[in-house]
């Protein structure tokens, strides 16, 4: 084996010094990099709008009397709804707020002395002894407006007309327990009516409220 002289090994040191050196200076003149591979923490809203529904229906079976009254020869022949035959209106709140109702109704149209009426029930017995019966439920309602609590005649010349600011029944909840209310109707038919169907269309008109 031939011996490397002191020569060639000095040179041979020199050269590897100074590719350590240009490696070491490369690493330091590098561009900085950032350290990858943590994932970056995205974030998102979600919303609700919250809205509600006025609705009101008539409860089953329960959409407005037909009567069907003899003519008498002589006086009245009256008949309510108050012992269910025929049966009153039921008024049910099926939104998701309490309503503000009012109330209009056209003229029967009668030609004799013949007169019809209407009561709302609420927790008395002004219109029937029994006072509210199911299916209307009790304590539905916070007040009844207009004197409508009582007999309301209805007009000849236009029947009733709500005119107030304050509905005829004011409040009606919407909880299936207390959301019901009842109006019953009573007619008399006079001697000197004629024959033939008389009409009246009630409209309830439901405005939601909060108080």
């Amino acid at each position: 084996m031939k011996e490397i002289t002191n020569n060639t090994l000095g040179l041979l040191i020199a050269i590897s010094m100074v590719v350590s050196l240009a490696g070491v200076w490369l690493m330091m003149n590098q561009p900085t990099v950032p350290i990858t591979g943590f994932a970056a923490n995205p974030s998102g809203n979600a919303s609700v709008t919250v809205t509600s529904a006025t609705s009101i229906s008539f409860v089953s079976g329960y959409s407005g009397p037909v009567y069907s009254i003899p003519r008498p020869a002589t006086g009245n022949t009256t008949n309510d709804t108050t012992d269910d035959n025929p049966r009153p209106f039921v008024i049910q709140n099926d939104g998701t707020d309490p309503v503000n109702i009012t109330i209009d109704a056209t003229s029967f149209n009668f030609t004799g002395g013949s007169a019809a009426q209407f009561c709302v029930q609420y927790n008395n017995t002004y219109c029937a002894p029994g006072g509210v019966r199911a299916p209307a439920q009790n304590s539905s309602m916070k007040r009844v407006y207009n004197g409508t609590y009582q007999w309301t005649t209805l007009a000849n010349a236009y029947g009733y007309t709500h005119s107030a600011t304050e509905p005829e029944i004011y409040y009606l909840n919407y909880t299936p327990t207390t959301s019901t209310a009842m109006i019953d109707i009573n007619m008399s038919v006079s001697s000197d009516e004629s024959t033939g169907t008389k009409q009246s269309t009630f409209t309830f008109t439901a405005t939601a409220t909060t108080t």
